[in-house]
């Protein structure tokens, strides 16, 4: 949360966790760019998490240039791994399900802790609603879905 708040202070930022591994999360990278217009329009910054450890981690960098990625990227380490699986409400020491998607409002606070995948047909949706709330100062409640 506090790299959040740092790095991409007052937007929103989608975090996706993956892994070179997942076959799954790999499959949502495309649809991304379904939503790249909106999210730019909105000002929401994408955050990319790989959870590769050992001896994938050294692949995932070459994964998101190959694939085209855009957005910020980092390799979770100790701290922020367990800072997410704390914000997911899952329990230290288990493994975090991949994939997974964290939706963080401009103010650093967690909206979502499970957010849809960007193939669902209410990714857009849910955001949307998520912006107009903040842009009309109704109060955005966290939630877990």
């Amino acid at each position: 949360a506090e790299l959040v708040k740092k790095e991409f202070k007052g937007k929103f930022v989608l975090v996706d966790c993956w892994a070179t591994w997942c076959k799954y999360c790999i499959a949502e990278f495309p649809f991304y760019e379904k939503h790249h217009a909106f999210m730019k329009e909105n000002n929401i910054a994408l955050l990319f998490v790989s959870f590769d450890k050992p001896p994938t981690d050294k692949g995932w960098t070459s994964m998101v240039i190959r694939k085209n990625v855009e957005g910020s990227h980092i390799l979770a380490g100790g701290k922020l791994e367990s800072d997410l699986l704390a914000v997911t409400g899952i329990k230290a020491g288990a493994p975090l399900p991949l994939p997974r998607y964290l939706l963080v409002g401009p103010d650093g606070k967690v909206l979502s802790s499970d957010f849809e995948r960007p193939s669902s047909p209410q990714f857009l949706d849910r955001l949307k609603a998520f912006v107009q709330q903040y842009k009309t100062d109704k109060p955005i409640t966290s939630n877990t879905k």
